[in-house]
């Protein structure tokens, strides 16, 4: 029951990811800074009624979408760059 409901998360959250990918980006306010430069983010009014493991909504994976394809995409000027995803250490793997 529980892994069923893993993947219904993480298919959500994929398809969300990809709808996202094929829209306007939207400015996503930063939660907080590391040695002022990364923007880390936050889940805003977490429901744990809704959803007892994270308190993530629909909005929030939306949110967290748009934060990553945000943060993915900053560093592309064009269509030949490729992506980078910078390492946060003790906070990103590996």
């Amino acid at each position: 029951m529980i892994l069923l409901k893993q993947i219904k998360y993480i298919t959500g959250f994929c398809v969300v990811l990809f709808t996202m990918a094929s829209m306007e980006a939207q400015e996503i306010k930063p939660a907080k800074q590391v040695d002022g430069e990364m923007p880390l983010f936050e889940v805003e009014a977490p429901d744990y009624e809704l959803s007892p493991m994270t308190g993530m909504t629909r909005k929030h994976w939306e949110d967290a979408a748009r934060y990553l394809l945000e943060g993915a995409f900053s560093y592309i000027d064009n269509l030949d760059d490729p992506m980078k995803f910078p390492k946060l250490p003790g906070k990103s793997y590996p």
